[in-house]
């Protein structure tokens, strides 16, 4: 059974394929609570839905977008169902992202679901954590991407004293500006950008579906 808090399509908002037309599952559960989460629901409590895996992919078969996200919560919780899910449908997608708070192993998926790609992140101070599966980030220069949420100064600097190491990891690196900071906070993250991005593949990303109003 699968712990399922929402599935819906809207346009991709962050990453490599940013705008494409997407579907969403989002799973129910999490095991960190960061400070500035914008999917509080999908963190704790009963799930909306407990689903089979066939009665998942069902609602799934409902939806004609080629390009699949399972996002969360963290959904490297309920790897083993994900993965017999994932087996089961990787070939209806054009692309499967999997966005990941960076805590969990994602080898054995990686080795299970050959599709599948991982959007890892790595969180700063401003999230209240700072324990990670550093093995996660090896696997991203053939496997996925690299998310960091920037939500203070405080976080650039951390940042910034990463960039020996981010350099290493040959992957995309996303910095995304916390979007309930408003304008100011997007030009201070673009112009630190513009001072440090060429020390790492740093790469600014804002979420486009807060831009243009879509969930």
């Amino acid at each position: 059974m699968i712990a399922l808090n929402t599935i819906f399509s809207s346009l991709q908002g962050e990453g490599p394929f940013q705008g494409y037309n997407t579907l969403f599952v989002r799973l129910h559960g999490c095991n960190l609570r960061c400070s500035w989460c914008d999917t509080a629901e999908s963190q704790s409590g009963d799930a909306p839905q407990t689903v089979s895996t066939s009665e998942l992919i069902a609602l799934m078969g409902q939806n004609s977008a080629k390009h699949l996200c399972i996002t969360g919560g963290e959904p490297l919780l309920q790897e083993d169902e994900l993965t017999t899910m994932l087996t089961a449908i990787s070939q209806n997608y054009t692309t499967i992202s999997i966005e990941t708070n960076g805590t969990l192993p994602i080898t054995k998926m990686a080795y299970r679901v050959p599709k599948a790609l991982f959007s890892v992140d790595l969180k700063p101070p401003s999230s209240g954590h700072n324990i990670f599966d550093t093995d996660n980030y090896k696997l991203l220069a053939q496997r996925g991407w690299l998310k960091i949420i920037a939500n203070d100064e405080d976080d650039l600097a951390w940042i910034e004293r990463q960039l020996d190491y981010l350099a290493t990891l040959k992957c995309e690196i996303f910095i995304s500006p916390v979007a309930q900071n408003g304008d100011e906070w997007y030009k201070t993250v673009a112009h630190w950008i513009m001072k440090h991005g060429n020390k790492a593949p740093l790469r600014m990303q804002l979420q486009l579906h807060k831009q243009i109003g879509l969930l």
